[in-house]
């Protein structure tokens, strides 16, 4: 049986033109998240917005920016999920009920989704989330900034999420110490929370994080570059959620921004793009800042071996 490579050969060709982009595009990438402000309340430990500024102000994607990316979603029909957030917290700014309503106008088959600490979550504010068309809301129950996971306190916030909203929380998974997972069943959106203890199952987010106990290192090739898009507030694209040009040590990492570029297919298929694609599609030991990452793994397997063998094919052929 000739095993399916999970990439293209398109994907490591430089100067790809604009009808085979779109086409890779739509055939390959699944999930677009995009930074619409920069906002955030909270100075999480764990999380580099806890020395990185993005308190005292908010500066909100350029309209420009969102049409684009809009206009091209709607081009080619996108039915994957739009997640309309990054390192901000999306309900500390009412804006964000426009930005779900344009994509849901414009994108009608996509799945529309956000992350949030539910500290500005009222049972009112979901409410006219569902009527925006948001399809999924994933909360946090995270305490202090500077806590670690405090059982006491998660079962505290749970309980008080049910207040606040009027609606039951149904835990799947409490596991004192580990992590805690449950429900909420709101019409026909999509609620969970989730809290892990991030000190034992949190990420360096691309060593920008110390005191996290992973001692990962990666091997197994990462496909996020093929199959996601990722924009920041100011139009930067960047491989993966994990970098963030705000950080000194990520500042370099960005493929382009949405400034530079006709379409957002045209960042994705971008020499910086294909050069990151190239540099994480195979087994081996990859680098900074992708060294220690756990994110999206890979099980090393003879069938997953075969199947990145011949994409390690499809590189020499198109070095």
């Amino acid at each position: 049986m000739l095993l399916k490579p999970p990439v293209t050969q398109d994907h490591f060709v430089m100067g790809l033109g604009p009808a085979a982009a779109r086409r890779l595009f739509k055939q390959y990438v699944t999930y677009v998240n995009v930074e619409t402000f920069s906002y955030c309340n909270r100075k999480c430990w764990f999380c580099a917005n806890s020395f990185l500024d993005r308190h005292s102000a908010n500066q909100i994607m350029e309209d420009a920016f969102l049409g684009m990316i809009v206009r091209d979603l709607a081009e080619i029909d996108f039915d994957g999920t739009v997640n309309l957030n990054g390192y901000n917290e999306p309900l500390a700014d009412d804006i964000i009920f426009e930005h779900i309503h344009a994509v849901r106008t414009k994108v009608p088959r996509a799945r529309i989704s956000i992350f949030s600490s539910g500290d500005f979550l009222t049972r009112e504010r979901l409410e006219r989330l569902h009527e925006v068309g948001l399809n999924e809301l994933r909360l946090s129950i995270h305490t202090g900034n500077n806590e670690d996971l405090n059982d006491a306190k998660v079962e505290k916030r749970i309980q008080h999420y049910e207040e606040k909203l009027g609606l039951d929380v149904r835990m799947q998974k409490s596991e004192r110490g580990v992590r805690y997972k449950g429900q909420i069943d709101f019409r026909d959106m999509f609620i969970r929370l989730y809290e892990p203890n991030m000190r034992t199952l949190g990420s360096d987010m691309g060593g920008l994080i110390e005191g996290v106990e992973t001692k990962h290192r990666r091997v197994c090739p990462c496909l996020e570059p093929a199959v996601h898009l990722t924009v920041e507030f100011d139009g930067s694209v960047v491989p993966c959620c994990r970098i963030r040009t705000d950080a000194p040590q990520h500042k370099d990492l960005a493929i382009c921004s949405l400034r530079d570029v006709s379409s957002i297919f045209e960042a994705y298929v971008h020499p910086k793009a294909v050069a990151w694609r190239r540099s994480l599609s195979t087994f081996g030991e990859k680098q900074s800042p992708c060294a220690t990452c756990d994110n999206a793994l890979i099980k090393d397997t003879v069938v997953t071996r075969a199947k990145f063998h011949r994409v390690e094919r499809m590189l020499k052929a198109s070095a």
